[in-house]
């Protein structure tokens, strides 16, 4: 048994914070702050590699920060459903031109980060009480349905 009782459950991540090992929970979030869609992925696996998975058919605009921006899903979510993507620029770009609409969406995105805010410091989505990888599952779901419904808890 690797990898916190499951292969590819968990993974080492690495963020501003350090070195971490767990995974992560990605969310699509609409504009009045509801979610959308939900994965989960080892900490090791790149964030732009998850955009896809996140889009819903009816989408036709996604915001989101520069690691789901990434060239690569950028163009893979044009060609399969003309989904546009508007992520900030790198700050290594020597151009830095973005449109007015690009940057009311971007400030929309505070939504995003208050809804995973509110998980995390209301709803106690951050947890080590859960001591297997099915504990784990059921205290998100618990949460992610708690939140969906309107419950305070």
């Amino acid at each position: 048994m690797s990898r916190c009782g499951g292969a590819g459950f968990a993974g080492w991540g690495k963020n501003w914070q350090g070195f971490w090992f767990g995974f992560k929970l990605h969310a699509a979030v609409t504009t009045d702050g509801r979610l959308s869609n939900v994965t989960f992925t080892p900490a090791d696996v790149y964030d732009g590699h998850v955009t896809p998975r996140l889009v819903r058919p009816e989408t036709k605009v996604v915001v989101g920060d520069g690691h789901y921006g990434d060239k690569i899903a950028r163009k893979k979510l044009w060609e399969l459903n003309k989904i546009i993507v508007v992520a900030p620029v790198h700050y290594r770009q020597k151009s830095q031109v973005m449109a007015s609409w690009q940057q009311k969406l971007l400030a929309a995105r505070v939504k995003v980060e208050c809804t995973f805010d509110y998980l995390k410091e209301h709803l106690n989505l951050v947890s080590s009480f859960p001591r297997s990888k099915n504990g784990y599952m059921l205290h998100y779901v618990r949460i992610l349905l708690g939140y969906q419904m309107g419950w305070g808890f």
